[in-house]
């Protein structure tokens, strides 16, 4: 097991859920130490907002001691789901923060006349903490919908748009969408994006801008799908898994950092595109 949790000794307290219940356990897991009341050697205190506005005995305890950061559980999760599971800066997750944040959209939103609320005014995109290796939004310089299409090999006949998904260590689903997308004019011009998402998390990233060469956005799409599945592109559906992650030190990964698994669909419209009709793909009746 890592020790990146070394240095912290935890404590939680208020409705957390299903999740709450394994928080001593994904903590002595990493190093770190749980306790189950606030002491004058506790470091951090996961809570929530209600628990913190009501001041409930734990939230006064840490307040006493003056020393405890009191964080939120995305604090822990994210910290977890790190590349290299060590506790995030406390800053963005302290709940003072937080709530600080809320009352200060609350008073510009109250500020705003009818019309800015009704939505003249664009909110800005803000970037999602957290996400592996550092996935962030970006919008510019995207064609649009009607601008581009899912580029398709016709040799092989085969789109390139994959779905990598892998399970997060509260059970819940963590997935990659990438995509190479090819103009409709011409010449053509190509563009490798990826989507990251997962429950209350949602990212973008360019990794080949619009206007790149075939080879460019091919050898992106290929290099980022190698490096998080373990497998080249080319072998994806060859019936072998790849060798279980390991840390830089050589120690195994556990599940919830390991491989992402390429999940494979298909349609009428793949089976088409593939086979080169309906009826032969099996999907026409007889």
């Amino acid at each position: 097991m890592g020790k990146t949790f070394a240095k912290v000794h935890l404590c939680s307290a208020g409705k957390l859920g299903d999740s709450g219940k394994k928080i001593p356990q994904w903590v002595q897991a990493n190093g770190g130490r749980y306790s189950r009341k606030v002491t004058q050697d506790v470091t951090h205190l996961v809570t929530t907002k209600d628990a913190y506005m009501n001041n409930i005995p734990a939230v006064k305890e840490a307040r006493r001691h003056g020393t405890v950061k009191i964080v939120s559980y995305e604090w822990l999760e994210d910290s977890l789901l790190s590349r290299n599971r060590t506790p995030k800066r406390e800053k963005a997750y302290l709940i003072e923060n937080i709530l600080k944040e809320a009352r200060r959209a609350a008073k510009e939103k109250a500020r705003k006349t009818p019309k800015q609320q009704g939505g003249s005014i664009k909110k800005p995109i803000v970037n999602a903490k957290g996400g592996p290796s550092g996935v962030s939004r970006r919008k510019k310089s995207v064609l649009t919908t009607s601008e581009r299409h899912v580029y398709t090999d016709m040799t092989t006949r085969q789109p390139y748009k994959a779905t990598l998904v892998r399970q997060t260590i509260t059970k819940r689903n963590e997935k990659f969408q990438l995509t190479i997308y090819e103009s409709n004019g011409e010449p053509c011009t190509y563009e490798t994006e990826c989507r990251y998402s997962r429950v209350g998390k949602a990212s973008s990233q360019i990794l080949a801008p619009t206007g790149s060469s075939l080879d460019t956005a091919l050898t992106a799409f290929e290099r980022f799908f190698e490096e998080y599945t373990g497998k080249s592109w080319a072998l994806r559906e060859d019936g072998t898994r790849p060798q279980p992650k390991r840390d830089d030190e050589g120690n195994f990964l556990p599940h919830h950092e390991g491989w992402y698994t390429y999940e494979y669909t298909t349609n009428i419209f793949t089976h088409f595109i593939q086979n080169g009709s309906a009826s032969s793909a099996g999907i026409i009746g007889n």
